[in-house]
Formats: C-alpha cells, sequence, structure tokens
C-alpha cells in the first residue's frame, strides 16, 4: 500500500514511504505536526510523526506553528492533505481537535470583505502597462470568475456551483481526496494561490498592515448586515507596485479570514451528533458570494438552514433561507424564505419606504417565476425597515395569491 502525498492548495508535503508507515495508519487520521523553518526555494520543513517533511504553504505561517495532517484514503492509496491551520475541523474529524475559540477571535480581528478586494484587484489588473506579473493577472481572472451576475446566465445550477464552490466547503473536499480540478476551481483555494503569487512578487518585503474594509463578522444565527454596500476601487494610480502588492496582499488575507468566520458559523452545534447521525438532518451554512454589479461588487450573505427532522421524502423537509444584500437604488434588502412541501412563502424587506414600494411594484414578477418553477407560491409579502432576528416558524404560511 503506497502512502504519497496529496497536491492542494495549502501545501504539498514529501512523505516518506519506507518501512510499515503506511500500515499504521488509517483513513481519517489525524496527525499533529509542527513547522521546524521556513527554507530558502519558498518551501517549509515541517517535524511530525512520520519524520521531517518539506511543503509549499502559501498560507501566512511562520516557524512554530501547529499544523495538522489527515489520512485520506483515495482507491488503495493513502495519502496526507494538510489541513489549514486556521480553518475549522469537520464534524468527522472534531474529536480530539484543539478549541477553536483563540482562531475566531484571531480572524475577527483580521477579517474584511471580499468586495474591495475584488474592486482593487480589478483596477490593478486594468493598468495600463502590465503592471501585476502574468501569475497575479492570471488568478485575479479567476477570482473574479467567481462573481454572479443578473446577466441572464443566473439560474439555480449557477447559484447552487456558486455556494459549492464559495470556500465554504474547501477543507472536505480536502479530505474526500477531491481531484485537483475540483481545488482549482474552490475561492478559497483561488484566494490561498493569490496570496503567495503576492507574497513572491514582493520577494521577502514583510507584509505591512494597511487599513482594510472592516464589516460585522458573521455569527451562527447572528443577523445579515447586507455586506457593506458596492465597493469602489482605491486610486492606484500614484501607488508604486509594491504598494499595489501591499495593499492587496493585505485584503487578500481579510478575505480569508472572514471566510474562515463564515465556516466557524457553520459548524454544527453538535458535532458529534451530526456525526453519528443523532442530529437527524438539521443543518445551517453561513456564506457570502459576490455579485456583479456593472463593473462593480457587491456581496450577498446568506443563512440556509435545514431543520431536525427524520423526513423520508425531501419535499417534507423544512428549510429557511435568509439573504441580504446591498444594491442601488434600493439599498439594503433582506429576504426570508421558507420552503415546505413545494410552497414558498417569501417576505422581503428594504430600508427605506421607496425601496420597499419599488419591490412591491415587481412582486408580480418575482410569483410568476416560482409559479413557473412549480413551487406554490404564498403571498409575498414587503415591509419597510430591517427584518426581526428570527424568521418565521414552519407552517406559518399566508393566503395564496388568487
Amino acid at each position: 500500500m503506497a502512502l504519497e502525498s496529496v497536491n492542494s492548495r495549502l501545501g504539498t508535503a514529501s512523505v516518506p514511504t519506507s518501512g510499515n508507515t503506511a500500515l499504521s495508519l488509517r483513513d481519517g487520521q489525524l496527525l499533529n505536526a509542527r513547522i521546524e523553518s521556513l527554507l530558502p526555494n519558498g518551501s517549509a520543513r515541517i517535524s511530525s510523526p512520520l519524520g521531517s517533511l518539506e511543503a509549499r504553504l502559501p498560507a501566512d505561517l511562520r516557524p512554530g506553528t501547529a499544523l495538522q495532517l489527515q489520512v485520506v484514503r483515495t482507491g488503495p492509496d493513502l495519502k496526507l492533505v494538510i489541513l489549514d491551520p486556521a480553518a475549522p475541523q469537520t464534524a468527522g474529524s472534531a474529536r480530539g481537535a484543539p478549541p477553536i475559540s483563540g482562531a475566531v477571535q484571531a480572524a475577527s480581528g483580521a477579517q474584511g470583505s471580499l468586495a474591495p478586494l475584488l474592486a482593487n484587484a480589478g483596477a490593478a489588473a486594468a493598468q495600463p502597462g502590465g503592471v501585476l506579473p502574468t501569475a497575479i493577472q492570471a488568478t485575479i481572472e479567476q477570482l473574479a470568475s467567481f462573481r454572479l451576475s443578473s446577466d441572464g446566465a443566473l439560474n439555480v445550477d449557477a447559484v447552487r456551483d456558486a455556494v459549492l464552490n464559495s470556500g465554504l466547503f474547501y477543507e472536505a473536499k480536502l479530505a474526500s481526496g477531491a481531484a485537483p480540478a475540483a481545488l482549482t476551481g474552490d475561492m478559497k483555494a483561488i484566494l490561498f494561490a493569490l496570496q503567495a503569487a503576492l507574497r513572491s512578487w514582493l520577494g521577502g518585503v514583510p507584509q505591512s498592515k494597511p487599513d482594510t474594509a472592516k464589516t460585522a463578522p458573521p455569527i451562527r444565527g447572528g443577523g445579515l448586515t447586507a455586506g457593506g454596500g458596492v465597493a469602489a476601487a482605491a486610486d492606484l494610480r500614484a501607488l508604486l507596485s509594491p504598494d499595489i502588492a501591499q495593499l492587496l496582499l493585505a485584503q487578500t488575507g481579510a478575505a480569508l479570514a472572514r471566510l474562515r468566520l463564515a465556516q466557524f458559523a457553520s459548524l454544527p452545534e453538535d458535532p458529534e451528533g451530526s456525526r453519528t447521525g443523532t442530529a437527524k438532518g438539521a443543518a445551517e451554512w453561513t456564506f457570502e458570494l459576490p455579485f456583479a454589479v456593472g463593473e462593480k461588487t457587491t456581496i450577498i450573505q446568506f443563512q440556509l438552514s435545514r431543520e431536525p427532522g427524520s423526513h423520508e421524502l425531501e419535499s417534507d423537509n423544512v428549510w429557511r433561507i435568509r439573504f441580504s444584500l446591498d444594491i442601488e437604488p434600493l439599498g439594503p434588502v433582506h429576504a426570508a424564505i421558507l420552503w415546505k412541501h413545494n410552497q414558498v412563502a417569501v417576505t422581503l424587506w428594504a430600508e427605506t419606504e421607496d425601496a420597499a414600494q419599488r419591490l412591491r411594484r415587481q412582486t408580480s414578477i418575482l410569483n410568476a417565476a416560482l409559479d413557473n418553477a412549480s413551487l406554490a407560491t404564498e403571498k409575498i409579502q414587503v415591509h419597510a425597515g430591517r427584518p426581526e432576528h428570527e424568521i418565521p416558524v414552519a407552517g406559518a404560511f399566508v393566503d395564496r395569491v388568487t
């Protein structure tokens, strides 16, 4: 049985294959490791129970940083995955994992919206004279491709793929032995790649700490904040290349920290119950998707939850969806959607009365679209103001539009 490394955007480890090493390992096993030193070629030397390993780690890591390696079976082989040290553990690997409160606190202080990074990266890529190296230019184009758009290509398949590739499930993909193509199409993988390319461009210059745009951090079960509005690019014309690299590097780190917070917010409250099935299908995910508004970008914040239960039919499950965005000319808009028995109840909030009136004039279009999707649509309600924290309980439908 061969034991080999597995490529990931976090790192690639060279693992010894001599002796009976593979025979002592089991699928899913976690191994504690630590970074010993940084090597001149940009990789790191890691101490582990398997001996000394070398790995290229584009994440912001230093000697002494603790890592976890996970053993993953792919067919007849065992491979090692280097897990993101700041990311939450999945339910199946939560047993024995270190407390995450420190990681949450660190990410909360460093997090920032993805929208400014997309705006400034796009502006830098558009600068005349080829300011950015080719590798960074290509990575920025990959990052921009994650933006959803209302240009007619937005459909349920596009939204599903955007959620799966939002970075929320990056470590789960690694642990499952996903093919490299699945990893390179993940937003967290692209952010890691951009971080590494920017550090390489700076050539070892210490990273500065410029201000990054802050917004309320995602919290499990917490309210949504509409993402902070449409982000405009900074004026980069007077900046030198190292200054642009520092700005983009800081904003990439902030976006990664915010993504980690979304992953923490999506952890089950009872990891052991979720792993053994006693939670009976309860689930909640918090994530953000970038949305193109012309050449600019806003962020749509989502919370998707499924009530616990043991329903055999998918149509008997109760799903709740909340999302918020800030987009002109409406300003902040919030939505709560309840889905059960193929029936949908929709409540919308706009924070100004004028915006609420605009939405009310468009409800017939939304109602027709839901009907075309074979969904029994309850009366679509539109309110001025902000929603209360809780979504209405299951079954609280209103009279159907006739």
